[in-house]
């Protein structure tokens, strides 16, 4: 079946204009009723600041994280800082707005793509739609990559498509679409795969389909035509890839990949090495195990792994991101859509849903881990379907409601029942898409607002979590960066969610040491008569150095003597070299230690004394 576009630029234009107006007036009430970001928007704002302060290729070389939104972010914020003003919000806000500028343009693209998959009618539903979707909606709230990994996934969907739908116009007389569209599908691939990696699943689909479809008859190809179509998406490919990966030196097969995936084994930056050098002792807690400074306890673990938890994971997950009853019509659209027959533009969504599904299921079985945002580019696949499956059955039920009506009423026009169906189906969506985001993350939101009130002490803050990072205006640090922390004599305060210190792991006793050295309790948020069940309490402490100082020296002391006693009776290298470091030579296996010099025993004294 031949699905036939409106050619009038002016009505695309219109809707256009009505579609990106609603998405952005979504993004504004979404974020301003997010109490905090995602927590992976403390990471991107981190790698955007220290772009900022040693400049991109240095940064986009000392870190594996994809490159393109913290760059984004660090453009958004130098431009919005210039406008505003420095805030105690600035960071959090250009995070947010970074992440929604991309999200808000995506609508461009999936439109026409929708436009040669389903039609006109199909276009401006399923459009409608992907701006109502509660697991779309969030993503310029949380302020992470993957609304700009969205955009440029739809923009080399879309281009893919527009290849491949070629033959669907009546005067295409079987010709193949300008292998030009392939080339802006390779350059959107790769930026889309320098936010994050879904996008390769698109990729691995169009080789596919083009393997595919030169080994059938109906579909075939000249081999010149297919060797240009393979050779321009490379093309798209290297124009993006091939600078960025000489510029992080990433030129063999090997070290290409792991940069693209995300997982190089970068060098450790400059700064890190001066803070490593600058270290001093190796804490140690009461009772002689290291300090932990994990990012999470490494006991506490609620993933399921294995492929029958993984395929119920992957259908949960996808309904949600559908929304739910927008997915049924995506289902009821397909099945639709199916009965007019196939063609290549057709096969080739078909395979890209099939390859993605089968990636997204081995995923979760193999990290026990999945969220609805993962699936997204599905809803971008499916869109079509569910604006067509909408209308189809809003025709239905016009003709339902003319067989049962009461013969001196009037009907309703078929294109008033139909319209009206589309928006009761997508402002359904509204009681999920406007709810408070976050909200159990209030305390930290709150204990960040206080400390910006705070002119005195005017320090640093170790943040568990980092949130209040973005809103304090404060240097903060994480808390994988905490032994940096703690050497840092201008660090103020500590914030942490009370129910760290309530494990029983490696982190939660280094947490609960670190309090009980030199923490004082100044403040907790949400106040406990108003706070809610679901809201966590998050509790500021006012940091000492000096006292903390004092601490670790009293506990090396004590703790000389008991490092002795255990290379006396089960001597190992580690205790051995921690003898010798603290001034003491051992004898030998089984041996006693003795005192390497009376000078250098008052040396290490000395020491321990500053």
């Amino acid at each position: 079946m031949v699905v036939r576009s409106s050619t009038n630029p002016k009505r695309h234009i219109a809707i256009l204009a009505a579609l990106l107006a609603l998405s952005c007036l979504v993004q504004v009430v979404v974020i301003r009723r997010a109490t905090t970001t995602a927590l992976d928007a403390v990471r991107f704002v981190g790698i955007a600041q220290r772009i900022d302060r040693v400049g991109l290729l240095h940064a986009v070389r000392t870190q594996r994280e994809q490159p393109l939104f913290p760059a984004w972010i660090s453009t958004v914020h130098g431009a919005y800082s210039r406008w505003t003003g420095e805030s105690p919000t600035t960071w959090a806000d250009s995070v947010r707005l970074a992440a929604a500028i991309p999200l808000v343009l995506a609508i461009v693209p999936l439109y026409f793509s929708i436009l040669r998959l389903a039609g006109p009618r199909a276009a401006i539903a399923g459009s409608f739609f992907f701006c109502l979707l509660p697991e779309v909606s969030r993503l310029g709230a949380d302020g992470i990559s993957d609304s700009t990994h969205l955009f440029f996934f739809c923009v080399a969907f879309w281009a893919m498509v527009q290849y491949f739908g070629k033959d669907r116009e009546p005067e295409a007389d079987g010709r193949r679409g300008s292998a030009w569209w392939l080339t802006l599908a390779g350059v959107a691939t790769a930026l889309a795969a320098l936010a994050r990696v879904e996008v390769l699943v698109l990729a691995a689909a169009l080789g596919a389909s083009l393997a595919v479809f030169q080994l059938r008859a109906a579909h075939r190809a000249s081999w010149k035509t297919w060797g240009l179509a393979n050779g321009s998406y490379v093309l798209g490919l290297a124009v993006v890839f091939g600078p960025y990966l000489a510029a992080v030196d990433a030129l063999s097969p090997r070290a290409a990949v792991a940069r693209v995936l995300g997982r190089a084994d970068v060098k450790e930056s400059t700064e890190s090495v001066h803070l490593a050098v600058e270290g001093g002792p190796d804490w140690r807690l009461e009772s002689g195990e290291p300090a932990s400074f994990d990012e999470k306890e490494r006991n506490l673990s609620i993933r399921r792994r294995g492929y029958s938890a993984a395929i119920g994971r992957f259908g949960r997950k996808l309904a949600r991101a559908f929304g739910y009853w927008i997915g049924a019509l995506a289902l009821f659209g397909a099945w639709r859509l199916s009965r007019r027959g196939a063609d290549r533009v057709d096969r080739f969504v078909q395979v890209f849903f099939l390859l993605f599904s089968l990636v997204a299921v081995w995923f979760s079985a193999v990290e026990g881990y999945l969220d609805p945002r993962h699936v997204l580019p599905l809803v971008v696949a499916g869109m079509g379907s569910a604006g067509y499956g909408a209308w189809e059955l809003g025709k239905h039920l016009h003709g339902f409601l003319v067989k049962t009506r009461d013969p001196a009423t009037t009907p309703p026009h078929p294109l008033v029942a139909a319209t009206t169906f589309v928006l009761v189906a997508g402002f359904a969506c509204l009681p999920q898409t406007l709810a408070h985001l976050h909200d159990s993350r209030l305390g930290h939101h709150a204990a960040a607002e206080w400390l910006a009130a705070r002119e005195e002490p005017s320090g640093a803050v170790l943040d568990t979590h980092g949130w209040t990072g973005l809103y304090s205006g404060r240097k903060t640090y994480a808390y994988t960066d905490a032994a940096a922390a703690l050497r840092d004599p201008q660090l103020a305060y500590v914030v942490l969610q009370r129910d760290e210190l309530t494990h029983d792991g490696p982190r939660s006793r280094t947490l609960r040491w670190l309090i009980e050295s030199a923490g004082e309790r100044v403040a907790e948020f949400p106040d406990p008569a108003a706070r809610e069940p679901d809201q966590q309490p998050v509790m500021v402490y006012r940091w000492n150095p000096d006292r903390f100082r004092r601490h670790v020296a009293v506990s090396l002391r004590e703790m000389q003597p008991r490092q002795i006693q255990l290379c006396q009776t089960q001597p190992c290298e580690k205790e051995l070299r921690l003898a010798e470091r603290d001034g003491y030579f051992a004898c030998g296996s089984g041996t006693s230690a003795t005192p390497a010099g009376e000078d250098r025993y008052a040396r290490t004294r000395q020491s321990v004394r500053r």
